[in-house]
């Protein structure tokens, strides 16, 4: 009450003194006509009598910090007391809850004290009708004791005994212990030799799973080989009967014509790949260098007479009475311009030069020159065809699903997206790459016999392919539970 009167009091003088000191300030600023920081006058009044209570506003609190410390600490520790006093609160609410379990537990033990002065009067009520009762017994104590005097000495005796006979049982208890302990151990070791036979059992079982399996594999492999062996017999044979026929064959076409086939119908002599954008005179000479290329190799082959005569001829409706020559560059003439035309729409072209009859030693190759769009039909690592081998049959199966895989799902669309085939006359096939090996045609059958059921065979290509371009291949063999797979690369398409 006192920090309060106290407070309230300087608030009033320091107040007063503030509202005195500030009209006197300011009537004094006012009648000087005093300027400060570019104001007027009047304002510049205002500004001090303002400052100037703030000033004593200021001064009010640290006088008050310095009368009374109530109100220091309130100013400055307020929030902690609060906080303090919150935590007391709590304090005092819960030992309140506690003081008042207190009391009913003590109301409840007061109960329970009433309850037993009242048992305890009964029984005092009950002790005196036993007393009476207690004097009847003693005197028929009195005659016991005289009967248990003479049953003590009974009782020693047999005592006597009895001890003799605890001693024999806690001997006998003893070595029943030591029996039961060596019973327990011989139990753990039945039960450690129990699971010991059982394991030993569990791997036995095992051992002679995986053996009749390995036999089982054995066998089939023994089988497999045996199939495999007769058929390379088979085939072997059929080899040698099929090299005798042609043997035969060919000497029967030497006798009969004279001299040797070198060139079937249709067999490619060469190609190249020529820039329609490039000037006429150019791809001229591009296109005659070609020809002066395949007519070597063609006269390396036994084309051409021994008298210098051609072994190359462009066979030329409209120059035939002019002579080989002038057939030759009337077609290179009509090629160039040809190939010239195409430049606005193509600006590669692929030029074939093909057998257009038989030729045997000694003959002119009759030539034809026939020109194809040089465009893009697989970009590296498009999906060309996918196929799924069974990898538990046979080598010899998986090597045909294998071939035919190539030859009747991968060529027809690499034929149909535009590449170029090489023509066999032999076969009467076209082929759109190199022959495969027999070597990579065995790895190919022995990763897909790795994944067993249901290998999938995936044919891609390994690089930019042009129409122009040998097609070649990548094969992604993969199972069922292996989507990443295993990528195995080819040399190319066969037949």
């Amino acid at each position: 009450m006192g920090s309060v009167v106290l407070f309230a009091l300087v608030l009033f003088v320091m107040g007063g003194v503030t509202a005195y000191m500030g009209d006197k300030l300011g009537s004094y600023i006012g009648k000087k006509r005093h300027s400060s920081f570019g104001l007027r006058p009047r304002h510049t009044a205002m500004l001090w009598t303002v400052v100037s209570g703030g000033a004593i506003a200021v001064g009010t609190l640290a006088l008050l910090f310095i009368l009374d410390n109530t109100v220091k600490t309130a100013l400055l520790e307020g929030p902690e007391l609060v906080a303090q006093k919150s935590l007391l609160e709590h304090q005092n609410t819960a030992l309140t809850h506690r003081n008042s379990v207190t009391e009913q537990l003590a109301q409840a033990d007061n109960l329970r004290a009433m309850s037993a002065q009242k048992n305890a009067d009964a029984a005092q009520q009950a002790l005196g009708t036993v007393s009476g009762e207690l004097k009847r017994a003693k005197t028929i104590l009195t005659q016991s004791r005289l009967k248990l005097s003479t049953s003590e000495a009974r009782l020693t005796a047999r005592q006597t005994a009895l001890v003799a006979a605890k001693s024999q049982l806690s001997a006998a208890r003893l070595s029943l212990v030591g029996t039961h302990a060596d019973l327990a151990r011989a139990e753990d070791r039945v039960h450690l030799a129990r699971r010991g036979v059982e394991t030993a059992q569990s791997q036995f079982r095992l051992a002679r799973s995986q053996a009749l399996q390995a036999d089982k594999e054995v066998l089939r492999a023994s089988r497999n080989l045996l199939a495999l062996g007769i058929r390379q017999d088979k085939l072997h044979t059929e080899n040698v009967r099929l090299v005798q026929q042609n043997l035969q064959q060919k000497s029967l076409l030497q006798n009969s014509q004279g001299h040797m086939l070198i060139f079937r119908r249709e067999e490619e002599l060469g190609r190249t790949i020529v820039s329609s954008r490039q000037s006429s005179d150019s791809l001229r000479r591009e296109l005659a260098v070609f020809l002066d290329q395949i007519e070597l190799s063609a006269r390396q082959r036994g084309a051409g007479g021994l008298d210098n005569s051609p072994a190359l001829v462009i066979p030329n409706s409209t120059a035939d009475a002019e002579g080989d020559a002038a057939a030759r560059e009337a077609a290179l003439d009509a090629l160039t311009q040809n190939i010239a035309d195409q430049s606005g729409t193509m600006p590669s072209i692929v030029v074939v030069a093909a057998a257009r009859f038989n030729t045997f030693r000694g003959e002119a190759v009759k030539v034809d020159l026939r020109p194809f769009s040089n465009i893009l039909v697989f970009a590296k690592d498009t999906v060309i065809a996918e196929s799924v081998i069974d990898g538990t049959q046979p080598d010899d199966i998986i090597l045909r699903r294998l071939q035919a895989f190539l030859v009747e799902r991968v060529r027809p669309v690499a034929l149909s997206r535009g590449i170029i085939p090489v023509f066999d006359p032999e076969s009467g096939e076209a082929q759109v790459g190199q022959p495969i090996d027999s070597v990579t045609w065995l790895a190919r059958v022995k990763q897909i016999r790795a994944l067993g059921v249901n290998a999938r065979v995936t044919a891609f290509s390994s690089e930019d392919t042009f129409s122009g371009d040998l097609l070649h291949l990548d094969l992604k063999v993969t199972g069922q539970e292996d989507p990443a797979g295993s990528r195995v690369p080819m040399e190319g398409v066969g037949r």
